[in-house]
């Protein structure tokens, strides 16, 4: 299968497959509204536009990339217990890097990790 010759939904079929054969589930989650929602507060940021790069939450202050802040609210849907590689998440070392982006500068760009 060549990914840029295929649907999302074959997509989807081949990972759930591979994944059953590991005894392992695919859950869909919706994407509506991840990029606007903040990872810390879970308030809306209504004035994002596809142009802001970095997220910064009108509720809380929360500051960070556009697509790491996107990522989170999708595991929390699901209600993730686990990481794709089988091991539990690390609140932790995660919250740390949070944090540090959390505080980023009046500039306008934010901590990364890594």
């Amino acid at each position: 299968m060549r990914l840029y010759d295929s649907s999302f939904s074959e997509l989807r079929r081949c990972l759930e497959w591979v994944f059953q054969k590991q005894g392992k589930t695919v859950l869909a989650v919706s994407a509506y509204n991840t990029s606007r929602e903040c990872f810390l507060c879970g308030g809306i940021n209504k004035g994002l536009t596809l142009e802001d790069r970095i997220f910064n939450c009108p509720h809380c202050g929360f500051t960070l990339d556009r697509d790491l802040n996107a990522c989170s609210p999708k595991k929390s849907r699901v209600g993730a217990t686990r990481c794709a590689c089988g091991t539990p998440p690390t609140t932790s070392s995660t919250l740390s890097w949070v944090e540090e982006a959390r505080w980023s500068d009046d500039s306008g760009s934010s901590a990364r990790r890594g």
